[in-house]
């Protein structure tokens, strides 16, 4: 039997970005019964887009660029020096439902603009542009286990040859039409700024262990808000672990990365 693979990392910024709770600061609110923010706003609006850019960029890009700068402005890194992950279901599945309904009725009007928004990297295109970004980035998706298989790509890519990693992860709400293939009902993202050594902006631990076995049961959660929040999106599958580096009293989690691996984590601060 093979030994499993054990691998440290930390975590250097949060980014979070929910209906209610669109950052960490609320999700940590939410923890201690606090409820969703009424007067947050109902999608991101990500600080290093131009207004203008703002109003043309698809749902799937506002989420994952506001989540991704969060999480390095929470590890005071400058977003051009990290290589990137961005790993998400099923795309943007409002601009496949306009596609799909344009091509079955009016081929020849196709828009080049909603094309150049379809691929799976838009959103790390979008970022390496608005960053200023050339340093590498990897697109991904596995299904259901779409985060477990980004924080794997991260975890090697730590081990491999660079000192830090930005994972972004993110997936929006299905048009009805597309809800019975690909159900999700709510907009949806975290990241993360990971690194191989601990520093003054490490706020947690994670000891991980990739190991093969069946996907883990589904999570309970004391609050309704999370409880609803983790069925409504596919990537919310990664609720438990930012639960837990929110710091809820929890410090193992265990996530799939594919129909029989596992992700074992045990979460540990690193005190200030």
């Amino acid at each position: 039997m093979n030994t499993p693979r054990r691998w440290l990392m930390y975590v250097d910024g949060i980014g979070f970005w929910a209906a209610g709770l669109p950052n960490l600061a609320a999700l940590r609110g939410c923890l201690r019964g606090d409820p969703a923010l009424t007067d947050a706003p109902v999608k991101p609006a990500p600080s290093m887009l131009a207004a203008a850019e703002k109003r043309r960029a698809p749902d799937s890009v506002l989420l994952a660029l506001e989540v991704a700068t969060q999480a390095c402005s929470a590890a005071a890194r400058d977003p051009r020096e990290l290589p990137s992950v961005f790993t998400c279901t099923y795309g943007d599945l409002a601009i496949t439902d306009h596609m799909c309904s344009t091509l079955a009725s009016a081929p020849t009007q196709l828009s080049p603009t909603k094309f150049h928004n379809s691929v799976h990297n838009a959103a790390a295109g979008y970022w390496g542009i608005a960053s200023g970004s050339t340093t590498p980035t990897t697109a991904l998706s596995a299904g259901p286990h779409s985060f477990g298989a980004g924080l794997c790509e991260a975890a090697m890519q730590l081990q491999a040859d660079n000192d830090s990693v930005l994972l972004v992860a993110y997936d929006i709400a299905s048009p009805p039409v597309l809800n019975q293939v690909a159900s999700s009902t709510a907009l949806f993202g975290a990241a993360l700024v990971l690194s191989n050594h601990r520093s003054a902006q490490s706020v947690a631990c994670i000891e991980l262990v990739i190991e093969h076995g069946a996907p883990p049961s589904s999570a309970i959660f004391s609050s309704s808000l999370l409880q609803q929040l983790y069925t409504s999106n596919p990537m919310a599958s990664c609720l438990p672990l930012f639960v837990a580096l929110a710091g809820a009293p929890q410090t193992g989690v265990i996530l799939s990365a594919g129909a029989e691996l596992l992700l074992r984590m045990e979460i540990s601060e690193c005190p200030t």
